[in-house]
């Protein structure tokens, strides 16, 4: 904002009809811009404005320090949930294995109980009642 300040009368006094088209004088404005004072009072002057980017500067590491934080949660629940699948996987094989009628039967006959396998079919039982 100063720049424009003291750089206002030149502004105006140029006159930019006598410029080519297309071609642009930037030289002394670029230096005039580039060429600042830096001093105690300038600074006390932009703390505001510095205090906020640091506060920014914060907020966005902590913002990242969260998002990987989330990542790495992720990818070891991603994990986790893969090996339970493989485990229930397994798990159901092997209960589908065991609980073949053959091999109950096996198991049955390995601990002498003296049970024997049904051949009959089941007989469905039917309750008559008053009213037919």
């Amino acid at each position: 904002m100063k720049w424009f300040k003291r750089n206002k009368e030149k502004i105006e006094r140029e006159d930019f009809s006598e410029e080519p088209e297309g071609k642009i004088k930037i030289g002394s404005t670029v230096k005039d811009f580039v060429d600042v004072k830096i001093t105690k009072e300038s600074i006390i002057n932009q703390m505001p404005f510095i205090l906020f980017i640091s506060v920014l500067i914060i907020f966005y590491i902590a913002n990242r320090y969260n998002a990987e934080k989330i990542v790495r949660e992720s990818v070891r629940i991603k994990k986790e949930r893969n090996e339970l699948r493989s485990e229930h996987i397994s798990i159901a094989a092997e209960l589908m294995k065991v609980s073949k009628q053959s091999i109950i039967i096996q198991k049955v006959d390995s601990f002498n109980l003296g049970l024997i396998e049904n051949t009959n079919p089941p007989i469905k039982l039917l309750v008559k009642t008053e009213e037919e």
